[in-house]
């Protein structure tokens, strides 16, 4: 009897998709700088790649250092917490993090939590956009409480000093350089006013054994470790951009690797040196406000045929 009396279910109402939009990001002379997006604003932040050495993680409980991949930098650990005897790199294993953002992954790891009070690592600090190296630098992390006491010197020892960092859970990292004697410098925006970053990075070929071909510099898409998640490339043939959905977006699955849009949009053809922007796949994108987006890359062009300007379409659903 009681159900004759209960209203009707009203029909779920999406919400109306956004304007359809572009940008064009501009990396810079040799693509030297990483420029960070935000979707529901379209505003971009622009940063020289290198202008940081160290990300400092803020998440709770943890103490993550990870390397600035778009210089191509790797650490090595001499399984050692005495400083002074760290002098050369010889037989020392370098190698980057991986591109993925899997923080249990990076060079340095859960370096806290091992049996020694103060690990030493060292430090290639990678290369310039010229391609010329920058050098190298030997570290020690102590934990102090919700901060990391940072100490570093030039392998001989020379210009020693340190630094205590202190977490703020705003951003994602705090970023360290080793320039001017060492300091803290601003890199990301607050971890909620960006979604993803156009940059060159450090890719992993694990097929190829020589590192000056397995660990290479691409230019691509990295998303923001924070909460923004997406698909991997949705090709054409499997959904159109322009037929793609907000009620369709269940039958995708995200990710959080934040190299997941990566740099394989685009393909090179040495015969002609020339870029090929794959523009018949999307890509779908959830951001930390829970708002869905689809993209597109347009170009890696700009108007006057220089490379490093890649062109998105991108709409919300």
């Amino acid at each position: 009897m009681l159900s004759g009396c209960l209203a009707e279910d009203t029909p779920l109402q999406l919400p109306p998709p956004g304007p359809e939009e572009t940008f064009q990001a501009d990396l810079g002379s040799g693509y030297g700088d990483q420029v960070y997006f935000d979707f529901s604003t379209g505003q971009a932040t622009v940063r020289d790649r290198e202008s940081w050495d160290l990300g400092f993680y803020c998440g709770p409980d943890s103490f993550y250092v990870v390397l600035n991949g778009a210089k191509r930098m790797y650490a090595a650990d001499p399984q050692t917490e005495d400083f002074a005897s760290v002098t050369s790199r010889a037989g020392l294993a370098f190698r980057p993090d991986p591109p993925s953002g899997l923080l249990d992954s990076t060079v340095l790891g859960r370096w806290w939590t091992r049996a020694t009070d103060a690990p030493v690592f060292v430090i290639d600090r990678g290369q310039k956009t010229s391609g010329l190296p920058i050098g190298t630098k030997k570290i020690q992390l102590r934990r102090a409480g919700h901060q990391v006491v940072l100490r570093y010197a030039d392998l001989n020892g020379a210009g020693e000093d340190s630094l205590r960092i202190t977490q703020d859970p705003l951003y994602n990292l705090m970023f360290f350089s080793f320039e001017d004697g060492g300091q803290l410098v601003e890199v990301e925006p607050p971890k909620t006013d960006w979604d993803v970053v156009f940059t060159t990075y450090t890719h992993i070929f694990e097929d190829q054994p020589d590192p000056a071909f397995r660990f290479y510099l691409v230019n691509g898409v990295l998303l923001n470790r924070h909460a923004t998640v997406a698909t991997d490339s949705i090709p054409a043939r499997q959904q159109p951009f322009a037929s793609l959905t907000l009620e369709q977006v269940p039958a995708y699955a995200f990710t959080a690797q934040l190299d997941v849009i990566g740099f394989d949009w685009k393909t090179f053809d040495m015969a002609t040196n020339q870029y090929t922007v794959h523009d018949d796949w999307s890509y779908l994108v959830r951001t930390a406000e829970n708002h869905y987006y689809k993209l597109q890359f347009l170009s890696f062009y700009n108007d006057a045929g220089d490379r490093g300007y890649p062109l998105i379409r991108y709409q919300r659903l």
